[in-house]
């Protein structure tokens, strides 16, 4: 039976789950290539690469398109925000990559990055680049 569902829906599930909770999911993924379930190159990776890349994507434009509204009902937020903007305008790859290591700080860093006043004046393509950085160096992935 798990065979037979892994089969069907293995790597749409792994790409469902990473946009959720990708660490877990990647393991699962992981051990179910090791035993034959499913192909780890390319796919269980690909997979997770989409997963996780429409979850930092969702985030950013949470943040971009929703964050004046969350900072009118929060006002105290702001003085938080501007300083994770300077921040960003110095740092921004740096923080964009690193953001993504913090237990706790890859939804948020999300919402932040796309709040902030810093454009997405990096190239979709270096984003791109960033975060397939961050997908290929997961241990667990690879």
């Amino acid at each position: 039976m798990l065979e037979s569902f892994l089969a069907k829906y293995g790597y749409i599930a792994i790409l469902l789950g990473t946009a959720f909770e990708g660490e877990t999911i990647m393991i699962m993924g992981g051990f179910s290539a090791h035993r034959g379930y499913l192909e780890l190159l390319p796919w269980v990776v690909l997979a997770g690469f989409v997963g996780n890349f429409i979850q930092n994507m969702t985030y950013f434009v949470l943040g971009r398109r929703y964050g004046n509204r969350m900072l009118e009902k929060h006002p105290d937020w702001k003085p938080r925000l501007q300083q994770v903007n300077g921040w960003l305008e110095r740092f921004q790859s740096l923080l964009s990559i690193g953001l993504r290591f913090v237990p706790g700080f890859r939804t948020i860093g999300g919402v932040a990055i796309g709040m902030s006043d810093v454009s997405l004046g990096m190239a979709p393509g270096q984003y791109i680049i960033i975060i397939s950085t961050y997908v290929l160096s997961k241990p667990n992935m690879v």
